[in-house]
């Protein structure tokens, strides 16, 4: 009976185990989807701000054409 008693003491043991460990996890996902979508914005204002020196080479570019 003993054994019994002390097999289910360590799966509740480990089910709160794997919780924790799942809680942990699903935290580190939601951390990196925002990190990624952080990476993301800057990578698009970095584009953006990029932007107008292209465009000025671009209208020189044509300009030189006509």
């Amino acid at each position: 009976m003993h054994k019994i008693h002390e097999i289910k003491t360590k799966a509740e043991q480990s089910e709160t185990m794997v919780q924790e460990i799942c809680r942990d996890i699903k935290k580190l996902d939601c951390a990196k989807r925002h990190i990624t979508t952080t990476i993301t914005a800057l990578h698009r204002l970095t584009m953006l701000g990029q932007f107008p020196s292209f465009l000025c080479c671009g209208i020189a570019k044509f300009i030189n054409l006509i």
